[in-house]
Parts: structure tokens; sequence; C-alpha cells
């Protein structure tokens, strides 16, 4: 079982790092949404695609539908097809600019995604994400990443621990954007979503910074 989760950590890392160092530039202007690497306002929405044989297969969407007041924090109603996100879980930036889940605003927080950490660096996310998913590690804090969208570097890659020997899950978030690429391995082999197209605007981002992004595509 160690052995097989190894496996598909190695996997899950070389999908994550398999379009670092492309040099591609995006032909549309990519403004980002503050400094966050991941924006916070209701409405954001990134759109995914996976591609076979170089032709889109597939498309998906990562939405905040809500945000909520609690005890001095905003919390974002975040839906996504990643482990436990499916019904939308509530997401909030601490005070270094992570995010912590719960399953509820007010509610006890875990983190899930730690953006100054090392690479190497593992963490507890907590119960109620994903049976297999219990730990996150860093891959990658400087990554490069081409997307149908454009092109991102100084990105973060952070993969899961799998407890499972047939599943993994990562995600690379750009600073202004978010998750600009997503990955997942099954039993029946491994997928990237890639992002094609984005909508999106931080309430928490600097003054100076544009309200929203939107694609050109």
């Amino acid at each position: 079982m160690v052995a097989m989760g190894g496996m598909v950590s190695m996997v899950l890392l070389a999908m994550l790092g398999g379009l670092a160092g492309c040099n591609t530039v995006s032909g549309h202007d990519i403004r980002p949404a503050g400094d966050s690497f991941f924006p916070m306002s209701v409405g954001n929405e990134w759109v995914f695609a996976t591609y076979s044989g170089g032709h889109e297969v597939l498309r998906d969407t990562v939405r905040i539908v809500e945000v909520s007041y609690t005890g001095g924090w905003r919390y974002y109603r975040l839906q996504a097809h990643w482990p436990g996100f499916t019904g939308g879980l509530w997401v909030r930036r601490d005070q270094r600019g992570n995010m912590v889940w719960s399953s509820e605003p007010g509610g006890n927080g875990w983190t899930l995604f730690k953006f100054d950490e090392n690479i190497g660096a593992r963490w507890e996310t907590g119960p109620g994400l994903q049976e297999c998913v219990d730990s996150l590690a860093m891959y990658d804090n400087y990554a490069a990443v081409q997307t149908p969208y454009g092109m991102f570097d100084g990105a973060r890659s952070f993969g899961c621990v799998p407890s499972c020997s047939d599943f993994g899950w990562g995600v690379t978030a750009a600073r202004g954007i978010g998750p600009v690429q997503w990955t997942e391995v099954t039993i029946g082999g491994g997928r990237e979503w890639l992002l094609l197209k984005a909508d999106l605007g931080d309430d928490m981002g600097s003054p100076e910074a544009p309200p929203r992004i939107v694609d050109g595509l």
C-alpha cells in the first residue's frame, strides 16, 4: 500500500511538473486580481478543460458562489470537483494569506493550501475532505505552467499524500489568478485540467489592483 501510494505521488508530481519550462506567452493581456494565490470574491469562476490528442474532451468549472461574514472573517463557499468540494465547502484566507477550509462559516478550520511553504513541506488537511486525502505537500514553489489561458510562472504546486493506492489529486495556483491547473489520478489513469478562461476579482486585493479580470477568448 505504501509503495503504491508513493507511485501515485510520483505520477501526480510528473503531471503537475510536466509543463514546466514552456516559453509560450498568452495572446491576450492577463491582469492579476491582487496579490493572493487564490483570489476570493462571489462570482469568481475558473473554467478548465482536459485534452486528448490535442483536442478538448471535457470542461469543468470552479466557482465561488456565496460569502458569509462570521467571527471577523470572510468565508467563501467554493464549489469544485476536488476532493470533498463538489457540494461546496467554505474557505477563508488566514493572516498569512494561506487558505483554510471548514464545513461551515465559523467552524473548526483546517489548512488547505500553504502558499509560503518550502518544497517538500507537508501538512494535515483535517477530516472530511475525502477519505484518501488527509494531508497535502508543496511539490513546487516556483512552477511554470502553460495553459490555453496563458503562461504562468512562479506558481505554487500542491499534491495530496494519498492514503489510497489508486487515488491522487493536485493543484497549481498562480499569483493574482488562483488555480491554473489541477490533476487527478484514479485507478483508470491520470487526467490533467488546464485553465481555459477566468472571470474573477479579489475582495481583499490591493486598492491599485483591477477589480476584475476577464479573459479575452
